[in-house]
């Protein structure tokens, strides 16, 4: 094994390198999330491929909204490729960065293709930022892909859905300890702008005997312009999470963020900079994006 791999195999990567190869530490997680503005439905796929003493096993699942349907497997199976981004699990889930296709049933069906992606515009550093280069964390984060055209058709439940022309999201997730003990996340497209795009995720990070709570948000703009608020010290995110509600507040020189949820309320979030520019997030079916 060379010095680079026994280095990436802490979960750590080099300033300019890639995140999206697989690892090889105790969980590799993919993300794919779909939504169709004009019906308000939303669809997830995902796969973690998980690391145990006889070999790997992964966790699947497919969920859609608003028909409830859910359907998680925990898989015998399970390989993450590590020359580039992809994973599968069999004949029950396989995905590359331009193809998804699971099977876990004739009610749980995903066959997409996915073109003319817009990526991760940051070479230096992914999702994660700074942290993505210090080893052995519990968890990274890198939202990867931040639209694209998709092609394809679902079945849940006793729905089929045509998902031509769906808005797309998608990340992934590894971490040396497995999942952490406490994460939240959430992300937001269906836009007036379909290019605007909006993802958070926060948790307690530990790396050994250090501890801390991070969180970071990322949002693209509808002119391509990609905003990462998150580091410490630069542009910290403070984070207020509960069973019932959350709250996001970060800002750095140029860019102030705040979102909040409830339960029994539809997200908020608008995102200012010195520019006349704001993101406001609501329902799905009546996202957009104005200038202020």
């Amino acid at each position: 094994m060379s010095l680079l791999d026994r280095y990436r195999s802490t979960g750590a990567d080099l300033p300019f390198g890639d995140p999206l190869r697989a690892h090889d530490v105790a969980m590799e997680g993919y993300f794919w999330r779909f939504t169709l503005p004009e019906s308000g439905r939303v669809l997830i796929a995902l796969i973690g491929i998980n690391r145990a003493d006889d070999g790997t096993w992964s966790t699947l699942g497919l969920a859609s909204h608003p028909n409830g349907f859910l359907r998680t497997v925990a898989h015998p199976d399970g390989v993450a490729d590590p020359e580039a981004l992809g994973a599968s699990a069999g004949t029950a889930f396989r995905a590359s960065a331009d193809r998804v296709v699971v099977d876990m049933g004739p009610d749980a069906r995903l066959d997409v293709q996915i073109s003319d992606p817009v990526t991760w515009s940051r070479r230096s550093f992914g999702g994660s930022s700074v942290f993505q280069a210090v080893p052995a964390l519990n968890q990274y984060w890198h939202p990867w892909l931040l639209g694209a055209t998709v092609r394809g058709t679902a079945t849940v439940g006793d729905e089929e859905w045509n998902l031509d022309g769906a808005q797309i999201y998608a990340e992934k997730n590894w971490g040396k300890g497995g999942f952490p003990e406490s994460w939240w996340w959430g992300q937001a497209q269906g836009f007036a702008e379909p290019e605007a795009c909006v993802a958070f995720a926060g948790g307690q990070v530990t790396a050994g005997p250090l501890r801390t709570e991070v969180t970071a948000v990322v949002a693209r703009l509808p002119d391509g312009k990609l905003i990462r608020l998150g580091n410490p010290g630069v542009s910290a995110v403070r984070a207020k999470v509960s069973d019932e509600k959350w709250s996001l507040h970060g800002r750095s020189a140029q860019y102030e963020l705040r979102s909040r949820e409830t339960r029994r309320s539809a997200p908020h979030t608008s995102c200012r900079c010195r520019y006349p520019t704001s993101v406001v997030t609501s329902p799905v079916r009546s996202n957009t994006l104005r200038d202020i």
